[in-house]
């Protein structure tokens, strides 16, 4: 299994290298940021693919070697009806548990639905930014070409980013900030905030899901590899370890939390109080 997730993070690295991105690529978004639910993605996909591989693997081989043990055959139940032998299966007939299909959906939706997300508040916050430039223009007219600027988003960055260096210094796109280069991306993305007003803060909706995360993952890993080095021999094993169903919830309600925060705006700007 150790084998198998190293060669999948290696097809990973080659794709980051391949789009120009660097080896960890697969997971800047394109706001040129690491991405929480691409890495998720990323975990879940290598722990449960690196083991169906290492089944499939193992059990084709030993199906050449004792051909015999993959030959099922049908047992009589307490009711007296032939069904298939549960403890038998064909070579290829690996078996995941219904909670951990529910487990990957959740993920798969978490990282669908978060840049959707991101881009209906990016295109919302823009035009309302531009609503708030061409009320300022309006009233820089009233007041005789007088030079108002406007609580808008724009203006929010600039203030935030006075003191960094130009070349530092991200953009935005409305309310989102969006750094200039892939280059500029830092795993610690995955917990700042993803808005002019919190990027240079910790998410801490992001926090809760990384940690519930990274948690299920690791458990699901280990308790795979207990499965796997106590089966009584390579044809009995073709059936993954169960989880629990209040892990399960756990994780929708963390990945809920996550998505439900994402779809707000945290601050919009306003207008400075006049002075005198």
């Amino acid at each position: 299994m150790a084998a198998s997730a190293v060669f999948l993070f290696a097809i990973i690295a080659i794709i980051g290298m391949a789009l120009n991105k660097g080896p960890f690529g697969i997971l800047i978004d394109t706001r040129n940021m690491m991405s929480l639910s691409r890495l998720q993605m990323v975990l879940w996909m290598v722990v449960i693919l690196s083991a169906f591989i290492t089944t499939a693997l193992a059990r084709v081989g030993d199906s050449r070697i004792h051909p015999g043990r993959y030959m099922c055959e049908t047992v009589v139940n307490a009711d007296g009806v032939e069904v298939p032998d549960a403890d038998c299966a064909e070579p290829l007939g690996i078996t995941l548990p219904p909670l951990l299909w529910t487990l990957m959906g959740i993920s798969l939706t978490s990282a669908v639905s978060s840049p959707l997300l991101t881009a209906f508040k990016a295109q919302r916050t823009t035009e309302e930014d531009r609503r708030r430039k061409t009320a300022a223009t309006k009233t820089s007219m009233t007041l005789g070409g007088e030079t108002v600027e406007p609580a808008s988003f724009d203006n929010a960055l600039k203030e935030a980013t006075a003191g960094m260096p130009e070349e530092e210094k991200p953009k935005n796109e409305g309310a989102l900030v969006k750094k200039t280069s892939w280059t500029d991306a830092r795993f610690s993305d995955i917990f700042m905030g993803e808005e002019v007003a919190n990027f240079m803060y910790v998410d801490i909706a992001k926090v809760q899901n990384f940690l519930f995360s990274v948690f299920a993952v690791v458990a699901y890993a280990v308790a795979m590899a207990i499965a796997m080095s106590s089966a009584a021999s390579v044809a009995k094993f073709f059936a993954f370890p169960g989880l629990p169903e209040g892990l399960v919830a756990v994780i929708g309600i963390s990945h809920g939390g996550y998505l439900t925060d994402k779809a707000f705006t945290h601050a919009t700007p306003t207008e400075a109080p006049p002075e005198g």
